[in-house]
């Protein structure tokens, strides 16, 4: 006869960080006593009934370190919009002198790239900030095509944390 115990060993101290962010101790050891389920999977990382598999340092030339967070250590996530005005100035200058050569196809060629480049960087890029119950922050950035995604990505892990 082959049987399965799970045994489950919390400490006062865990206890009480775990109610301390729910404020429900009924709904702590439903939790405690429910399967692992993943309810969303996204590019800034997984979320299940239990934890939160992040990108950490994800930026948008990085896909980051692949992290694993208990939900009970966070108190809050957030999102954020950011745009790269220094990099679309930048490239927006760069591409004008290639107007001045408008008589040669690659000059065109080239302005249309650094003309497209600089505006992508205009748009809206969205930054997902988790703040911890240590006090500390855990930022992801993602590009603007992402955006959509980020903030289904924050709707679900707030709806978790029931904040």
């Amino acid at each position: 006869m082959n049987t399965n115990v799970d045994l489950v060993i919390y400490t006062n101290e865990n206890f009480e960080k775990i109610q301390k962010n729910t404020g429900n101790q009924n709904n702590i050891i439903e939790n405690i006593h429910q399967k692992e389920e993943l309810i969303l999977e996204s590019n800034f990382g997984n979320i299940t009934n239990k934890h939160l598999n992040f990108y950490q340092y994800k930026d948008l030339f990085e896909q980051g370190i692949l992290t694993e967070i208990d939900l009970v250590d966070i108190q809050k996530i957030e999102i954020t919009t950011q745009r790269e005005v220094g990099s679309g100035i930048f490239l927006l200058c760069v591409s004008l002198p290639f107007l001045w050569f408008a008589g040669y196809l690659f000059t065109i060629l080239f302005f249309l790239l650094f003309f497209v480049l600089s505006l992508m960087c205009f748009l809206e890029f969205p930054l997902l900030t988790i703040h911890l119950i240590n006090g500390k922050k855990i930022k992801m950035k993602g590009w603007f095509y992402e955006y959509k995604e980020a903030r289904s990505f924050v709707k679900k892990l707030k709806e978790l944390l029931g904040n």
